[in-house]
């Protein structure tokens, strides 16, 4: 048969809760044995009721001993009468965190409200003030948190219209009577008294030491060893340890069951898993550590199998699965769900911050503990996000745009700024994929530099069948062109809008030589990129423009979506450009111009890179009007041909999307524009192809539409 529990119960006044309660154990209604009543009021009323009662009675000078030497008396008060649960029964002060977790799951109160609303000292006050309809009264297990826990009871105080506060309070009062020796009685019938509630206290703090990655681990240790810590490890992170002159106890030595299956399981086992899941001063699993000898597990420190570095390695698919971690993520986990108990260390860069926190405190603090779970519970998703993304690529399984995403995203770079200075930012990068560039010199790369350099790669990717250059300004292509040398290519392209180019970026399809180099350094730019430089080239640009960022183009990142962030949500889309246009699988209106075949096409790639509303005049193989960002189409055009000046007479001209008017089509035939390429789509169609027809002007229709927002 259980023994009665023991209960310490604390008051600071007259104490009617612990009388109704003391009454009921007279009674017979509640079986508990009173250990004592302490108060930190010497004139408590209620310590003379109890001593009525033949209670032992104990008193607390927070005036005459402070807070922290109070609760110290407190605490050893209760352990010394063995009182297996403390129970606050109008006890006005706020108990410390430290003081809290030393009796976790073992300290229970009344709150006079229907938490979490209106908790605090005037719980009844608050909830007259505010008005509301009905209040009531809560039992509940402390934690850290002023009137916080889990929740034993609660019970509801309706507000009639003829209340006044106090006849409410004494309703509240009548209800907490019953309520708490109602809750008690079933609280301590389902969570008897444990002689052994101590054992977590008495034994050797652990921490558990399971890591891939060994950098730093050694240091950790010892450190935690010098903190009084017992190290717990298994295999090559056992080994590595006692060979660094770490004591370590093996975990065979705590489960008896040695590593199976090769190594895939070492530390999932109950003895294991439930020294770290175990909730302490909970008098059920207290009961079950102590029936199957398990020992607590206070810290676990864990890094995982390397699966994205073998993933990008080439590894074969069966060498790919046996670097998914099982154990490691399960005590990840376990830690980090029992966070209020556990630290759980999942970063390396950690590693120091918890020898300061023990050499600073002694302790975890739970902030500190929350601040850990929550980036290890990001480290497990993440983990998991990497290994679907691993095996759908080595399995073959493509990603449709409507699946749930996934996205799992590497921090590869702390910008300065954003867009603005007040605007911080980062560069992220998912896993399994690298930059599609290395920078040989100049200055960090920015948010804005980023930006532009998508519309520069992208043209770059575009025009790779021909020696092109691509200049950009504010994520829009500001000039254009292709021939038969990069410098010559080079020259078009800023002859399109010099002024436009001034601070731009430049991409160019080919090696980079001196003399376009030479070129090139004549005029301000931010970045050039190319696939190569030849021999001198990048030491000159790092020596000429020590500013100008250098940077080699690599085959690398193209993603599969695009993906924008807004306050409707996250749009997702393909990103990917549709079939280049042509002749065969289009129809002419007018005549056909096939001797401006390459010019057509170029102006199309140009304006498919290019903000919409697009329109681009391409002559002899260089943009030399390109209009871009407009509002609407007609604007787009007229400012293209402004640019193009004379250049206009014998172009071509792409527009992104169709012309839902004739009257681009009036302005490119006036400015001697000789033929127009657009997808069509217009309800007006017939009408801008007969204009086009009327005024000598060749309209191809083929191609689609190429938005770009």
């Amino acid at each position: 048969m259980q023994r009665a529990p023991r209960i310490a119960i604390l008051i600071s006044g007259t104490g009617t809760n612990m009388h109704a309660i003391l009454n009921a154990i007279r009674d017979g209604e509640l079986e508990a044995v009173p250990a004592f009543v302490g108060s930190d009021n010497s004139a408590a009323k209620g310590l003379k009721t109890a001593a009525e009662l033949g209670v032992p009675t104990r008193v607390f000078s927070y005036k005459n001993l402070g807070k922290a030497d109070a609760e110290e008396a407190i605490a050893l008060a209760v352990e010394e009468a063995g009182a297996d649960w403390i129970v606050l029964a109008g006890f006005m002060r706020i108990l410390s965190p430290e003081f809290v977790r030393r009796f976790a799951g073992r300290i229970i109160n009344i709150h006079p409200a229907l938490l979490p609303l209106f908790p605090g000292a005037h719980g009844i006050r608050d909830a007259w003030d505010a008005g509301v309809p009905e209040t009531g009264v809560t039992v509940h297990i402390v934690d850290e948190e002023v009137d916080h826990g889990p929740i034993l009871a609660q019970e509801k105080v309706r507000r009639e219209p003829d209340d006044t506060i106090e006849t409410l309070e004494a309703k509240i009062h009548a209800v907490e009577h019953k309520l708490y020796k109602k809750t008690l009685k079933e609280f301590f019938e389902k969570n008897p008294a444990n002689p052994k509630w101590r054992l977590g206290m008495l034994e050797t703090k652990k921490a558990l030491i399971s890591v891939w990655d060994k950098t730093g681990a050694l240091e950790l240790a010892k450190g935690l060893a010098a903190h009084g810590y017992e190290i717990v490890s298994s295999s090559g992170t056992a080994k590595y340890l006692e060979e660094g002159g770490v004591k370590v106890t093996e975990v065979v030595d705590l489960t008896g069951v040695p590593a199976i299956l090769g190594g895939r399981v070492k530390t999932l086992h109950p003895t294991i898993m439930g020294g770290i899941l175990a909730r302490r001063g909970l008098a059920q699993d207290d009961e079950d550590r102590a029936k199957f000898n398990i020992p607590l597990i206070d810290v676990v420190v864990c890094t995982l199998y390397p699966f994205e570095q073998t993933a990008k390695s080439g590894a074969d698919l069966d060498q790919l699965i046996e670097k998914i971690d099982i154990g490691g993520v399960s005590l990840i986990r376990a830690a980090a769900k029992n966070y209020y108990h556990v630290a759980v260390v999942t970063d390396i860069a950690d590693y120091a911050r918890v020898l300061e926190e023990l050499e600073q405190k002694q302790e975890f603090t739970l902030e500190f503990k929350q601040e850990l779970a929550l980036k290890a519970f990001r480290a497990t998703s993440s983990y998991d996000a990497v290994i679907y993304r691993g095996l759908c690529r080595e399995l073959g399984v493509e990603e449709k745009v409507s699946d749930d995403k996934i996205i799992p995203l590497r921090m590869e770079q702390e910008l300065r700024y954003g867009e603005n200075p007040h605007q911080k930012a980062a560069l992220f990068m998912p896993p399994l994929e690298h930059r599609p560039f290395e920078q040989l010199s100049g200055k960090e790369l920015s948010f804005n530099n980023l930006l532009d350099l998508d519309t520069l790669l992208r043209g770059c990717s575009v025009f790779q069948d021909v020696c092109a250059c691509t200049i950009v300004k504010h994520t829009t292509p500001c000039g254009t062109a292709y021939g038969s040398t990069p410098l010559e290519a080079f020259r078009k392209a800023l002859a399109c809008d010099p002024v436009s180019a001034f601070g731009g970026i430049i991409g160019l399809t080919r090696a980079v030589d001196m003399e376009t180099a030479e070129a090139i350094t004549e005029t301000f730019f931010e970045i050039v990129a190319a696939p190569g430089f030849e021999e001198g080239v990048a030491e000159y640009f790092a020596e000429k423009k020590h500013n100008l960022r250098v940077l080699k183009i690599l085959p690398g990142y193209a993603p599969k979506f695009q993906i924008s962030a807004n306050r409707c949500g996250w749009l997702i889309e393909e990103d990917k450009l549709p079939a280049l246009p042509k002749e065969t699988e289009g129809t002419w209106h007018g005549t056909p111009r096939p001797e401006l075949w390459d010019d057509i096409v170029f102006a199309w790639k140009t304006a498919a890179i290019t903000k919409s509303n697009a329109i681009v005049l391409v002559k002899d193989g260089a943009a030399v009007g390109i209009g871009g960002g407009f509002t609407n189409r007609v604007d787009a055009a007229e400012y293209a041909i402004k640019m193009a000046k004379g250049k206009a007479e014998g172009s071509v001209m792409a527009s992104d999307a169709f012309f839902p008017f004739p009257d681009s089509i009036e302005l490119a035939a006036k400015a001697g524009v000789r033929a127009v390429i657009e997808p069509g789509g217009s309800i007006r169609d017939e009408e801008v192809f007969k204009k086009a027809e009327e005024l000598g002007l060749s309209l191809f229709v083929g191609g689609s539409r190429t938005f770009r927002h």
